[in-house]
C-alpha cells in the first residue's frame, strides 16, 4: 500500500509540474496588450530567482551566493552590460530568511545601479511543500555619461552636462510555492514607479522606472538514475513593450554536468552548459543568438553570460539530495 501511495504521489507531482509550465506558456501567448521592460534580463534566470522574487530568500536552506555577468549583443556599440550578485540564507529559524541583491546595468552612456534587501517568511503547507512571502526594499540610482558619446558637433549644448538622478527608493513583494519536484512564484520586484528626478538639468526629465510583473515556474523530472530533465519558464510583463517569455530545458547527467537550450519570445535563442565543480560550487555559461536585431545583424548579435554559485553549509548538516532549485 505504501509503495502504491508513493508512486501515485510521484505521478501527481510530475503531472502538476507539466500543467504549471503549460499554464505559463498559455498565459504568455494569450496576452495581447503591449508592455515594456527596463529590468535586466538573464538567461540564467533559473539560478538567479532572488533578483526578481524576494520570497525565494532562504529557499535553499543554506547561505547561497550567486554572481552573474552578462555581455549582450557582441559587436553592437553601446550594448547592455550587466553584473549582479545576490546572497541569501535562513536566519534564526527556517521560517525567516534574509537576502541582499546588487546590480549594475549599463546600456550605452546610461548606468542604473540598484541595491535591495530581501526578507521572506516560509510556512509549511504539507509534509514536503512550503509557501513563502517576501518583501524587497532598496534604492536605485540612474546616471547618463554624455561625455562618453562621440558627437558629430562637439560643441552641442544639449550634451554639455551629464545627467544624474537622486536615489529612488524601491519596494517590492513576491510569493514562492516550493515542493521537492516543482516550484511556482509570482512577484512584483518594483511596486513604486519612481521618477528619476535629474539633479543637474532641471529642464529635462529622466525616465520613470516601470513596474514589472514576474511569473516563474519549473520542475525536475527523473528520466533514469543518471539523467534528469529540468524545465523552467519565466514570464515578464510591464507597461510599454511586448510580453517577454523565456522557456528553458536542461538535461542533468549524474547531478554533475548539465546542458540545454533556451528560447526568449521575440528576442533570442540560447544554449546553456554548466557543472557542479563540488557540492558547494557551481559554474554555468550561456551563449545567446538574438533574432530581435534583424537578419542583417544576426552574425554580430551574440550574448555571453557567466554564472557562479557558492553555498556554505554546516559540516554537521547532511545533504541527502541535490538542490535543483
Amino acid at each position: 500500500m505504501s509503495t502504491l501511495k508513493d508512486s501515485l504521489t510521484q505521478y501527481l507531482m510530475k503531472l502538476i509540474t507539466i500543467r504549471l509550465i503549460s499554464l505559463t506558456v498559455i498565459m504568455s501567448s494569450s496576452i495581447a496588450i503591449s508592455f515594456g521592460q527596463q529590468d535586466a534580463m538573464f538567461t540564467h534566470y533559473l539560478f538567479n530567482m532572488l533578483n526578481s522574487n524576494p520570497a525565494y530568500a532562504g529557499s535553499r536552506d543554506v547561505l547561497s551566493v550567486v554572481a552573474l555577468s552578462r555581455s549582450q549583443w557582441g559587436g553592437v556599440e553601446g550594448a547592455p552590460r550587466t553584473q549582479t550578485i545576490s546572497l541569501h540564507s535562513p536566519m534564526f529559524s527556517k521560517s525567516l530568511s534574509a537576502g541582499l541583491t546588487m546590480c549594475l546595468d549599463k546600456i550605452g552612456p546610461t548606468q542604473l545601479t540598484s541595491s535591495n534587501f530581501d526578507i521572506s517568511y516560509r510556512t509549511k503547507i504539507s509534509s514536503k511543500g512550503t509557501l513563502a512571502f517576501g518583501i524587497k526594499a532598496g534604492a536605485n540610482f540612474y546616471n547618463i555619461d554624455l561625455n562618453s558619446l562621440d558627437l558629430t558637433t562637439q560643441a552641442d549644448p544639449s550634451f554639455s552636462n551629464n545627467f544624474t538622478s537622486n536615489l529612488a527608493l524601491n519596494l517590492g513583494a513576491g510569493t514562492f510555492l516550493q515542493f521537492p519536484k516543482f516550484y511556482v512564484g509570482f512577484s512584483v520586484p518594483r511596486i513604486n514607479q519612481n521618477n528619476l528626478n535629474q539633479s543637474s538639468i532641471a529642464s529635462r526629465s529622466l525616465p520613470s522606472l516601470q513596474r514589472h510583473y514576474y511569473l516563474i515556474s519549473g520542475g525536475i523530472l527523473k528520466i533514469s538514475n543518471r539523467l534528469a530533465f529540468r524545465p523552467s519558464s519565466h514570464l515578464k510583463i510591464t507597461l510599454g513593450a511586448p510580453v517577454q517569455f523565456d522557456f528553458t530545458s536542461l538535461l542533468i547527467l549524474d547531478d554533475f554536468v548539465w546542458a540545454g537550450a533556451m528560447i526568449r519570445s521575440g528576442d533570442a535563442l540560447g544554449l546553456l552548459i554548466g557543472l557542479n565543480i563540488s557540492k558547494q560550487l557551481q559554474f554555468g555559461y550561456s551563449y545567446d543568438w538574438s533574432f530581435g536585431l534583424g537578419l542583417d545583424k544576426l552574425s554580430k548579435s551574440n550574448s555571453h553570460e557567466f554564472m557562479l554559485r557558492y553555498e556554505l553549509f554546516s559540516k554537521k548538516k547532511r545533504i541527502r539530495s541535490p538542490r535543483y532549485f
